[in-house]
């Protein structure tokens, strides 16, 4: 029984239904978890349950049935993958707020990031920002740094990081963030 086993482990073709079911549940929870903790859009989740779907397939010829079970050893390797992941260096989710109203943000994007239509997208949502809003990007403008706007507001910290929050919810709403720009590019 264990050399059926170990055999199994080490040829995917030949898993039963029970180890492959799963392998996806284990993928697909932890996907979806991290994914939602980070707000990943769903290409990035998919993406994310593939690699960890990889890293069982490379690593089952390492399962031994009598140190723990199936499921125990791919949520581990699961969770490994998603460590990787969230050790990974970022990618932009926010707005860059620091230029001159759109003008300046083609050198804080990295270049696959960039899209000539974003810094219009700024402009044309900074006319339409509530007055709260509108004077905080002003301020951020003024000062090409939001620290440094946060010194100048005159207000605490916690005050201006919620009106900087408003601020990008209000460019979100308008269109105005990376994502949208680059997820029809892919």
């Amino acid at each position: 029984m264990p050399e059926q086993q170990s055999r199994q482990a080490e040829n995917p073709q030949e898993w039963d239904n029970d180890r492959v079911r799963v392998a996806l549940a284990s993928a697909r929870h932890h996907a979806g978890r991290f994914s939602r903790h980070r707000r990943l859009s769903r290409a990035d989740r998919e993406d994310l349950t593939q690699d960890i779907l990889l890293a069982i397939v490379a690593a089952a010829d390492r399962y031994d049935s009598r140190r723990a079970s199936w499921s125990t050893f791919v949520s581990l390797l699961a969770q490994h993958v998603v460590i990787d992941r969230a050790r990974a260096p970022a990618s932009i989710d926010t707005v860059p707020l620091d230029g001159n109203d759109g003008h300046g943000i083609a050198s804080t994007l990295p270049a696959a990031w960039f899209d000539p239509d974003l810094p219009i997208a700024l402009r044309s949502a900074a006319i339409e920002l509530p007055g709260a809003s509108r004077a905080l990007l002003g301020l951020i403008v003024a000062h090409r740094d939001v620290v440094d706007a946060r010194d100048a507001s005159g207000v605490s910290s916690a005050t201006f990081y919620r009106a900087l929050a408003d601020l990008r919810c209000w460019l979100r709403a308008a269109g105005a963030h990376p994502s949208a720009f680059t997820a029809s590019r892919s």
